[in-house]
């Protein structure tokens, strides 16, 4: 147990040499917030190494240094406190620039050696009660907590719960990464959901639940929320920091810019929740631009355009230019993007439109030359 290479990550055992690296992630002021005190003594951590080593050398306990495959040093993870059935996770301490998903994948495999290896039933989860990102981190394991204290939280985790969690994440789970499926999905990204089609890429950091339906060839960019009751077509980009809530729609090719905001209810209550949430649609080929917000139960129309930081508050119709806060009509514009003369002619690709009912329709479509 001395080196595992594993995940694309390296876990070796902790050395002497590693004392001042130890060091520098216990006495980081924003890394040390939930950790018992540390010296900082360079000396003291030597000694304390020295004497880790023994009681590592008769399987005690194990402190390991997560590296890159080049030997570069990003984190710590430690496995100790065993008895009979069980063992003990901590020291899980990484480097702000750690590449993405190293602590996850240290942590994993921590968790497997303690129950493949060690033949464990359970883990015990000490967490400090202000922790709030690893408290939130831990929401997903069904785990239970067994006792608490003016500081922490105690928590016993079981083998079957851990396999469980592991076999929900796509990384890890090779039974939902289905051959047949060209499907991209970051290491550092949760999502629940099979609903999804092929070509599609989720980024970083997303989050997508367990009902939620994608299509293909989607591009979902780092850090968006996709939650139960949201159907997004094919050829959709939602790019970063996008939240997309239960009962929005999103039909083929839409376009959706960073930081969109989208509501479902109009006159929200922290825990009180309307018996339906609102409906929202974003019609195909529609474009919303960066910081706008599209308040719920309203409907883009098919290839309309938002401008940036915009408040939507009434219905869209097709082939619209709206912008301002709140947002008004401003133009007709073509599929291709650009404006409609008074003729409602594009003069970039050439197609003509024509008025009917009180809305717009292409009439032909004719490149010019």
């Amino acid at each position: 147990m001395q080196r595992i290479e594993k995940y694309g990550i390296v876990l070796r055992v902790v050395k002497e040499e590693d004392a001042e690296f130890i060091l520098k992630l216990r006495t980081d002021v924003k890394l040390s917030r939930f950790i018992s005190h540390t010296v900082p003594d360079l000396e003291a951590q030597i000694k304390w190494i020295k004497k880790y080593k023994k009681r590592e050398e008769s399987g005690q306990e194990y402190y390991f240094i997560a590296e890159d495959k080049k030997g570069e040093k990003y984190g710590t993870i430690r496995i100790y406190n065993f008895d009979d059935n069980s063992f003990e996770i901590g020291s899980w301490l990484f480097l702000p620039k750690s590449p993405l998903g190293m602590a996850i994948k240290a942590q994993f495999i921590g968790f497997e050696l303690g129950f493949e290896r060690l033949k464990a039933e359970f883990c015990r989860l000490e967490v400090r009660k202000k922790n709030t990102a690893v408290l939130r981190y831990f929401q997903n394991f069904e785990k239970v907590m067994v006792r608490e204290d003016e500081l922490n939280y105690y928590f016993l985790l079981s083998k079957g719960n851990f396999f469980k969690r592991r076999g929900e994440i796509p990384f890890f789970n090779t039974k939902t990464k289905k051959p047949e499926v060209n499907l991209f999905i970051h290491p550092t990204a949760e999502v629940q959901s099979v609903n999804i089609g092929e070509g599609t890429s989720i980024w970083q950091y997303c989050v997508v639940l367990k009902d939620a339906v994608i299509g293909k060839n989607c591009n979902l960019n780092f850090n968006v929320f996709v939650e139960n009751d949201v159907i997004i077509g094919d050829n959709v980009t939602v790019k970063s920091g996008v939240q997309l809530w239960d009962g929005l729609r999103i039909e083929n090719n839409v376009f959706i810019s960073p930081n969109v905001a989208f509501t479902n209810d109009i006159s929200p209550r922290s825990k009180l929740y309307p018996l339906q949430f609102l409906r929202t649609t974003v019609k195909e080929g529609a474009s919303i631009g960066a910081n706008s917000t599209i308040i719920g139960g309203v409907t883009i129309g098919k290839f309309a355009m938002i401008g940036a930081g915009s408040v939507i508050t009434k219905n869209v119709p097709d082939y619209n230019l709206w912008y301002g806060h709140p947002a008004s009509f401003k133009a007709y514009i073509c599929e291709c993007g650009k404006k409609l003369d008074s003729r409602l002619i594009c003069s970039s690709c050439g197609k003509t439109y024509i008025m009917f009912n009180g809305t717009i329709e292409v009439a032909y479509r004719k490149l010019y030359k």
